[in-house]
């Protein structure tokens, strides 16, 4: 491992995971940062409700993968509160519903519909968020909102959506 990203630390993450007898799929996410730095017992990762209604105005199933079943079980990770959260500000914020196209994504559905390998989707930090012009909103209002309240976004003018991210 060399310390970058590439199919050497690929190859070593994957590696670590099945000696640790995870799913070897390369991501690192909570079990296999859990397996690296020893902190599961300490630390459980939070039980996760798919039909938990997690703001007021978000509930967990909006961010389900658009399979619909057939390629996972709607949710191949849990989805991050803190995004789920994020965007209920951004919502107030805006005093306009948002309308989530795309949650979370299954590696399947995600080279579908043309995701980037490493997708923010994948790992449930990740939420595209219909514009609608009746809304009296444009996808840079929408976006500079998310901004203010940390998120990254990707302006998609041609199909009036943004992609919000949550990277910490």
């Amino acid at each position: 491992m060399d310390g970058l990203p590439g199919p050497l630390t690929d190859a070593a993450v994957k590696a670590l995971q099945a000696d640790f007898g995870l799913v070897a799929d390369g991501i690192v996410g909570y079990n296999t940062e859990a397996a690296l730095f020893d902190y599961a017992a300490t630390d459980p990762a939070p039980a996760f409700d798919p039909q938990e209604q997690v703001t007021e105005h978000f509930n967990m199933q909006e961010f389900k993968c658009e399979c619909g079943g057939k390629y996972c079980d709607g949710f191949p990770v849990p989805m991050n509160r803190t995004l789920i959260e994020k965007l209920e500000q951004v919502r107030k914020d805006l005093g306009i519903p948002l309308v989530v196209t795309s949650g979370v994504r299954c590696e399947i559905l995600n080279a579908e519909v043309g995701g980037v390998p490493d997708s923010y989707h994948k790992l449930g930090r990740a939420a595209d968020i219909a514009v609608y012009a009746a809304n009296g909103y444009t996808v840079d209002a929408v976006a500079d909102a998310g901004e203010r309240y940390g998120l990254k976004t990707i302006r998609y003018y041609d199909r009036s959506f943004v992609h919000f991210q949550w990277n910490n």
